[in-house]
């Protein structure tokens, strides 16, 4: 049920933020359209609580404090962001919702499983630690047991996520896996990538016997990733586009599996000088390493493009790769007939799609007293899978229309809350903007003054 309170009137000189609003308004019709349908009159509220976690990236306790601000007032007039309010919505209403929603989204698409980053999957046979979490992240921090799925843009950037598969923290194994794969068979194709911490082999093993095509990567050391590494960097002669630099690689190819080790020179020569660099001053008695600290503290992370990375490297796996090893990733295919270059751009966009979820990371421990029961998760991240949904579409849309000069969503938003209503005369007016802004709101697609075509008088 959607409670609302009664609603103020608006005092005159009033001034609300409206830009953002107004942009992410102009890109959602197909968004409102399904949560009307899917949450009849609850759907105003769960679409502006939407809104306001995509833009101001609030908690659930300053949401209504965020509304009271923003044109969403003029727009959802009288909506109710209590507490109470919440919590009944998250309960009766979204739960129900949410995979109806995601499985319309996935119908007929080739989607992409991210088998890690920020969440966990394990094989529940072997044993958890005290506090579970993802080793990617301190182990002591909340986090929630999520499979992910997205979907990729036919450039090669990433494109949308689509879905997402819940589970309690220590339930998210072979059966729940299964489960999940078969919720998405209405897909046209499900893809598994998946980086070295949950790439092991039970899930390897599990993806082969479920026939799941998939991009893992191996951990150093193993055969496996020994295979297709080559004795000098010379010998590497076939090269792919990866971000920035160029990586050579070279593939090992058995039946319906295929090992690909990429080498990037940069990275290859920063871990040569960083090896120099710590034997000179070991010989001098000068390391500044502390015995009791993690040594990959210190080390450096990069990631193939050389630009940096999550997927942190410690001192023992770099050493148990071998010299030959420096520099390089080992991905193995299973049952995927793509060009290396293509398989090297496809891993890359997991560890993106994982950055697109990091902010509603921080703000669960501030969400949890919402959250009542383990009921409620699923339509707590049934809200952030919609607000990441905004972000990745304002994404898409700034390499678009800034394709010499690419700012992020939250600078855009920033940019745009330039942008005010006023209340004059019980009418509502946005003043006169600057004509640089009123320029980069009409390049991306909306009139700023335009408040009439919101039904806004």
């Amino acid at each position: 049920m959607n409670q609302k309170m009664e609603q103020k009137e608006f005092a005159v000189g009033e001034v609300l933020d409206a830009g953002p609003v107004l942009y992410l308004y102009s890109r959602t019709k197909e968004m409102r359209d399904k949560l009307r349908r899917g949450l009849h009159d609850c759907w105003s509220t769960f679409y502006a609580m939407v809104l306001l976690r995509a833009i101001y990236n609030c908690p659930l306790s300053e949401m209504e404090n965020c509304y009271k601000r923003s044109i969403l007032r003029v727009l959802f007039p009288s909506l109710s962001l209590s507490k109470q309010n919440m919590v009944r919505l998250f309960r009766q209403g979204v739960y129900y919702v949410a995979y109806w929603y995601m499985s319309t989204d996935i119908t007929d698409r080739t989607i992409y499983l991210m088998l890690d980053g920020n969440r966990m999957l394990r094989d529940i046979r072997e044993p958890l630690p005290d506090n579970a979490g993802h080793p990617g992240k301190a182990y002591h921090l909340d986090q929630l047991n999520v499979l992910y799925a997205f979907t990729a843009n036919e450039d090669g950037t990433v494109g949308m996520p689509m879905y997402f598969g819940h589970h309690s923290s220590y339930e998210f194994g072979r059966v729940a896996f299964w489960t999940e794969c078969e919720n998405m068979r209405m897909a046209k194709q499900l893809i598994g990538i998946g980086g070295r911490e949950a790439a092991g082999d039970p899930l390897r093993t599990q993806l082969e016997e479920m026939g799941i095509p998939y991009i893992v990567r191996l951990r150093r050391g193993t055969d496996a990733a020994k295979e297709p590494l080559l004795d000098h960097v010379k010998e590497y002669t076939e090269s792919a586009k990866g971000g920035v630099r160029d990586v050579s690689y070279h593939s090992v190819r058995q039946g319906d599996i295929c090992r690909t080790a990429y080498l990037n020179m940069y990275v290859w020569a920063c871990d040569d000088c960083f090896r120099m660099r710590r034997d000179t001053i070991g010989a001098l008695g000068e390391d500044p390493i502390i015995p009791s600290e993690p040594v990959e503290h210190f080390l450096p992370t990069y990631s193939a493009d050389g630009t940096g990375s999550l997927e942190q490297v410690s001192e023992e796996e770099r050493l148990a790769g071998g010299r030959k090893a420096h520099g390089t990733i080992t991905l193995q295919t299973y049952r995927l007939n793509l060009p290396e270059k293509k398989v090297y751009q496809l891993y890359k966009l997991r560890q993106q799609m994982e950055q697109l979820f990091q902010p509603f990371d921080t703000l669960l421990p501030q969400d949890t007293d919402y959250l009542e029961d383990k009921f409620m998760e699923k339509s707590w991240l049934f809200l952030n899978h919609l607000a990441s949904q905004m972000i990745a579409d304002t994404w898409a849309h700034i390499r678009k229309v800034r394709r010499a000069k690419p700012i992020t969503p939250q600078a855009l938003y920033g940019r745009l809350s330039g942008v005010h209503c006023l209340c004059l005369n019980g009418k509502w007016v946005v003043p006169q903007i600057p004509e640089d802004l009123d320029a980069m709101c009409r390049k991306f697609g909306f009139d700023p003054t335009d408040l009439a075509s919101l039904g806004i008088q």
